[in-house]
């Protein structure tokens, strides 16, 4: 996300509102909040959810590559179909309704948000700084013997 949005909603209050088929890309949502919000069949790409409070909200079938929800309550939002690549602050999606295929997509988010590195060569300890020796410590079982 650049920092140059098309459109700046930030901070509003939003009740009964239905953007459908359109464009809100780079669109900022930033504190937003708002009840019966549905969000379908849009490109949001960059959608900037910061601390955006929408419980229940509809996000479905959208394009939702690298939007921001860190800190958001989303309580109950249904992101059913929606592209959730490069997510940033992907914690804010907690209690919202995805469907199966969207979970490892959300998993490498999450993983990320939490700080857990990913590396196919952990299993053989490559690149880990450690030795395969355990060090000799008093107790180690192997010199008591």
């Amino acid at each position: 996300m650049s920092g140059d949005y098309v459109a700046v909603l930030a901070g509003a209050r939003l009740r009964d509102v239905a953007f459908r088929s359109c464009s809100l890309d780079d669109v900022s949502l930033r504190l937003a909040s708002g009840t019966r919000v549905d969000i379908l069949d849009c490109s949001a790409r960059g959608l900037d959810l910061y601390g955006a409070e929408l419980p229940g909200a509809r996000l479905l079938r959208c394009d939702l590559t690298g939007a921001e929800v860190s800190g958001a309550r989303l309580t109950g939002a249904r992101l059913g179909g929606s592209t959730l690549d490069g997510l940033s602050g992907a914690a804010g999606l907690r209690d919202v309704v995805i469907s199966s295929a969207q979970v490892p997509v959300l998993a490498t988010a999450l993983m990320a948000a939490l700080g857990v590195t990913v590396d196919d060569g952990a299993e053989d300890g490559a690149d880990d700084g450690a030795d395969d020796e355990p060090d000799d410590e008093p107790g180690d079982r192997r010199r008591d013997r």
